[in-house]
């Protein structure tokens, strides 16, 4: 966020030692955001002592377009931009068929963002689950929770933690947490643009086999596009370097609006492992989503 202040000629005194206390009291505080802490407490006082704006303003600013994260791990509206505290989504996708053929594949999404600058906190939930004549095919679930720091208007901070639970992937479940730096590369009306990188550990859970412990380099990158007030396409994907092998997941998607609340979203993901246990049969894994997706 950009203080006017920043931009001004003044003379020593104690504005310089203001200054010089703010950064000596944010050093623990983005510590403890790299470790993962939702906690804002701490920074109550730095906020109200260094007179940080927290409501609507000049420097607000808002978003038109239409942006809804819908990956794993999504970055954020820029909460400078965000004139809202809250905006979230949950998503319902349901395929039956009966008679010659039993089958049916249920899905189900919430992806719920908070703002409150220049914080902002996100939870994830994602279940997914397909049967042939009642013997499970599929069982995919993901939970996740990220906090995001802006440092300015262009850079933050960040913290997530993942936990999946994949029934054919090999493990009985991956939890992973990673911190580090972003940046955001677009910023505007139709479109925004974000990379974000950073060190982190990985516990891999085999279902048959020892729980090993993984360092990791993580990569992502989230861009939207709004086409118009009511139709967008966004592109989510990140990497996980991790021991002998690479993660990737990708989703395609595009929203279109139905009414003010109600949109269909259509996704493409995909899910590739380049070392994946030897009990899982394939390498890389594909989804076809068509939601009905209603705006909180």
């Amino acid at each position: 966020m950009t203080r006017s202040s920043d931009h001004a000629t003044k003379a020593p005194g104690p504005s310089r030692c203001r200054r010089s206390a703010f950064r000596a009291r944010l050093a623990p505080g983005l510590l403890l955001l790299l470790s993962g802490s939702l906690h804002s407490e701490a920074w109550g006082d730095i906020i109200r002592d260094y007179d940080i704006p927290t409501g609507s303003g000049a420097n607000s600013g808002t978003y038109n377009g239409n942006y809804s994260p819908i990956a794993d791990f999504s970055t954020f509206v820029p909460p400078q931009n965000s004139d809202e505290l809250f905006k979230g989504s949950v998503q319902f996708g349901l395929t039956a068929a009966s008679g010659n053929d039993t089958t049916h594949t249920l899905n189900g999404r919430a992806d719920l963002n908070w703002y409150n600058r220049p914080w902002s906190y996100n939870l994830y939930a994602y279940a997914y689950n397909s049967a042939n004549k009642n013997e499970t095919t599929a069982e995919h679930y993901v939970g996740a929770a990220r906090t995001r720091y802006d440092l300015n208007d262009d850079s933050y901070l960040f913290s997530q933690l993942r936990l999946t639970v994949d029934r054919f992937s090999g493990y009985s479940n991956q939890l992973a947490l990673a911190g580090g730096y972003g940046r955001q590369l677009l910023k505007s009306e139709h479109q925004n643009l974000s990379i974000d990188m950073g060190p982190g550990i990985r516990r891999d859970v085999l279902r048959y086999g020892p729980t090993k412990y993984r360092a990791l380099g993580y990569l992502g990158f989230d861009y939207t596009y709004a086409f118009t007030e009511t139709a967008s396409f966004e592109q989510r994907a990140s990497a996980e370097a991790a021991g002998n092998g690479v993660t990737m997941r990708t989703e395609s998607s595009l929203k279109l609006g139905m009414s003010e609340k109600l949109n269909l979203r259509l996704a493409y993901l995909i899910n590739y492992t380049t070392n994946p246990p030897p009990n899982a049969q394939y390498t890389t894994d594909t989804t076809t989503l068509i939601n009905l997706e209603y705006a909180l």
